[in-house]
């Protein structure tokens, strides 16, 4: 069960998108855990855009009692940041899945769906307003 996932926020250019696993179950080691979001409202002419946040999982101790000896335990913080380029629109995880250290890509397990499907956020354009600072003796807009 995530920690800590992409629900409904807003990012624009430069921003962090972050997501943490706290318990994964595995046999197999692994190099990365991989969460691929694609903009689900684009246009039918715009180019697909994917985003993907990464990270690289830590083996930990389970948690829960009783647990299966054969399998590993990790917990992984994903992230990627916004770039210039990233079209603005709603985008929702359509792939959850592990680079072992063995180089195959594994999907997560179908039963996991119905957690990261969930996971969304937006990109908003960026803000076209001018900076400011506070100045002495004026009212701060």
């Amino acid at each position: 069960m995530p920690d800590k996932a992409p629900s409904g926020e807003h990012y624009i250019p430069g921003d962090k998108v972050e997501a943490e696993i706290d318990e994964l179950q595995h046999r197999m080691n692994l190099r990365a855990v991989v969460a691929i979001f694609r903009n689900i409202e684009r246009s039918v002419d715009a180019p697909l855009y994917e985003l993907r946040l990464r990270g690289c999982p830590k083996q930990t101790t389970p948690s829960s009692t009783p647990y299966r000896s054969d399998l590993k335990h990790s917990k992984v913080k994903l992230s990627a940041d916004i770039v210039p380029h990233a079209p603005p629109g709603h985008y929702q995880c359509q792939q959850l899945l592990v680079v072992t250290y063995g180089g195959r890509r594994v999907s997560f397990d179908p039963g996991t769906e119905i957690v990261w499907r969930n996971w969304d956020f937006w990109i908003d354009e960026e803000p076209k307003d001018q900076p400011t600072f506070p100045v002495p003796g004026e009212l701060i807009r």
